[in-house]
């Protein structure tokens, strides 16, 4: 699996992303490893939440404390070409969240 599509819109809406990825069996790419079954990849699966929850709570406010030092919530400043009277009314509403900070928000 890939996170493109999710790194591209976290892009576009300026937010900072990583990918937590816990692994919940090998047997699709290591010969020796037996093949596995739903209860047991679900029983991992159950162990990886308590894991990715711990991880979070640990790392959530140690991040939030701190300024950014990445241009993640700058990322639209230079992507933004159509001069902001010429963006229809209604796109500007839709996308006032992320690019009013440019002068195209609806206000």
């Amino acid at each position: 699996m890939t996170q493109v599509t999710e790194a591209r819109l976290a892009r576009e809406a300026e937010l900072c992303y990583a990918c937590i990825a816990l692994v919940t069996d090998y047997d699709a790419w290591r010969e020796e490893e037996e093949g596995v079954d739903a209860a047991s990849v679900l029983e991992v699966m159950h162990a990886n939440v308590d894991k990715a929850q711990r991880l979070l709570r640990q790392v959530v406010p140690q991040l939030s404390a701190r300024p950014r030092a990445c241009a993640c919530g700058e990322a639209l400043k230079a992507a933004l070409y159509t001069a902001p009277e010429q963006v229809p009314q209604e796109a500007r509403e839709r996308l006032d969240l992320l690019v009013a900070k440019y002068g195209y928000g609806t206000a």
